[in-house]
């Protein structure tokens, strides 16, 4: 429906099973191994980038801390993490936050609605409505084209043009997993859509 595409926030960056009991036991269990790890010595960038993603992930970011501004030391324009360093300081009142908001939303258009919502609430409580009503009128526009978005990947057409499916490895042996338990499926073929909505985005 449209408005997944934001309601995630980078899906492509945070995808997991994290949302399922189980899924949520191996999250803390990883974050408390790089917990460990980071006390023990320097993370890596990805691996500063994974803990700050779940992180997020397990307490909504209200305790993410440092961790966003340990991934932009090393990936200043990373989405995720620009849009949690961002959310955090204008839940507290902090003007810093509308920066990181707009590299998110400029890095990953998929991030303009949830981007625009705490920004145009920001300016609201300061009594900035020029800058607020600036965001409601950008999460409108990120509405419609997540709207253009949802109906183009959601209906077929003889002129559709079609191309690999450009599934990593992990990804692909999750769908074969899923297509072995039909029974009476002979054969399956993968293909992706081409779209001109939201590209960057997987379907």
């Amino acid at each position: 429906m449209p408005g997944q595409f934001g309601a995630a926030v980078l899906q492509r960056e945070t995808r997991g099973s994290s949302g399922t009991a189980p899924g949520l036991q191996e999250t803390r269990r990883t974050l408390e191994a790089l917990n460990a790890k980071a006390a023990q010595s320097p993370l890596s960038d990805d691996e500063r980038r994974e803990r700050a993603r779940l992180t997020g992930e397990l307490d909504g970011g209200e305790t993410a801390g440092p961790l966003p501004r340990e991934v932009l030391a090393g990936q200043p324009e990373h989405a995720s993490a620009n849009f949690m360093l961002g959310a955090s300081l204008v839940d507290r009142g902090d003007a810093a936050g509308i920066e990181p908001l707009d590299r998110a939303m400029k890095k990953a258009p998929d991030c303009t609605m949830p981007a625009c919502e705490l920004a145009s609430a920001y300016f609201e409580q300061a009594g900035e409505e020029k800058r607020a009503e600036e965001y409601r009128q950008r999460w409108t526009k990120g509405r419609d084209l997540e709207e253009d978005a949802y109906l183009e990947r959601n209906r077929l057409t003889g002129a559709d043009e079609f191309l690999a499916h450009g599934l990593d490895g992990a990804a692909l042996q999750g769908v074969v997993r899923q297509l072995v338990k039909h029974a009476h499926l002979k054969a399956a073929y993968l293909a992706r859509k081409a779209v001109l909505f939201l590209p960057e985005l997987p379907l």
